[in-house]
């Protein structure tokens, strides 16, 4: 029994690690001058998005994606009812192929991030998904939630 048990955790532990690796050319560091590091995600092919508080009066930025690559960027637009910024890289990354699930209750996610010493990941599960909401600042948001 103990076999079957360390058998399965070493399979869902590689499925992890592997997912990460995978993911890892999404997740974005980025830098502006005089500022703490934050993390974005390279949501379409040459555009980072990341939270909007963290770049109040921002105008340019460096971004280094989880695959070691570097590019400038410019603010290419915000909304603080979401708290969504997007910088637009200038230059066209790989980004590979990725498929993100559907969200499902009870669900493991990996939730990812970068800092100085790379990417980061956090193991957690989905706690609920439900219909769209409105943020505190008037904002139209996708529903859901997530516990870690």
């Amino acid at each position: 029994m103990a076999d079957i048990v360390q058998d399965s955790l070493s399979a869902l532990s590689d499925a992890l690690v592997e997912r990460t690796r995978r993911a890892q050319p999404l997740v974005a560091r980025i830098e502006v001058e005089g500022r703490p590091t934050r993390s974005g995600t390279l949501w379409r092919t040459d555009v980072v998005v990341a939270a909007e508080q963290a770049f109040a009066h921002v105008e340019e930025a460096k971004v280094v994606l989880g695959d070691g690559s570097s590019f400038a960027a410019h603010l290419a637009g915000r909304d603080p009812g979401t708290n969504v910024v997007a910088l637009k890289l200038d230059g066209t990354p790989d980004r590979g192929p990725f498929e993100a699930a559907e969200p499902h209750p009870g669900a493991l996610a990996l939730a990812f991030g970068a800092d100085d010493a790379g990417v980061s990941v956090r193991l957690g599960v989905i706690h609920s998904v439900g219909p769209a909401w409105y943020s505190r600042a008037g904002g139209a948001s996708i529903g859901g939630s997530f516990s870690t």
